[in-house]
């Protein structure tokens, strides 16, 4: 029997990818209307737009139908949600285009107390892996979709907020 490798188009992935590009599209086109000292460069929205391309082909591609039959592919998917994506997304932010919600995270990590400092953020990266890949939760996962997109979610916070502090 050979893998099925259809891609999946879960329609909440598409709707967040979607609604995450148009926003970024937006405010990156009115930084650079307002003529800062440093206007987000092209290349910002490239590696912005990298990150979304590497959401969308870890979880609506053949990679998501893969990862549930294929070790390797199950690898790929999770590298693509810890590491590839969260890089390329934080890397296509500046300054300029996180001024209208800076003030919004400077209270959001005070009130996070020591959830935003940047030891949490490694051992959250750390044991996210490691608690989902004990045999139990990795099965349940495996088995409920439901628990699997929380699997995914807890993967890419924790990317993300790693790569934060690190970036």
């Amino acid at each position: 029997m050979s893998p099925d490798a259809s891609w999946s188009f879960a329609p909440g992935v598409l709707l967040v990818v979607a609604l995450a590009g148009g926003a970024y599209a937006k405010r990156w086109r009115d930084a650079r209307a307002s003529r800062p000292a440093h206007p987000p460069g092209r290349w910002r929205a490239v590696a912005f737009g990298g990150g979304l391309l590497a959401i969308f082909v870890a979880l609506i591609s053949p990679i998501d139908r893969l990862a549930e039959q294929l070790l390797v592919m199950h690898m790929v998917q999770h590298l693509l949600l810890l590491d590839i994506a969260p890089i390329l997304v934080i890397v296509g932010l500046t300054k300029v285009l996180l001024r209208p919600i800076t003030r919004r995270v400077h209270a959001l990590e005070r009130r996070a107390g020591f959830l935003a400092h940047p030891a949490f953020a490694v051992v959250f990266y750390a044991g996210a892996m490691c608690v989902w890949h004990i045999p139990a939760l990795y099965d349940v996962a495996a088995r409920h979709s439901g628990i699997h997109a929380l699997e995914h979610l807890t993967f890419s916070a924790a990317g993300f907020l790693y790569w934060w502090h690190l970036l």
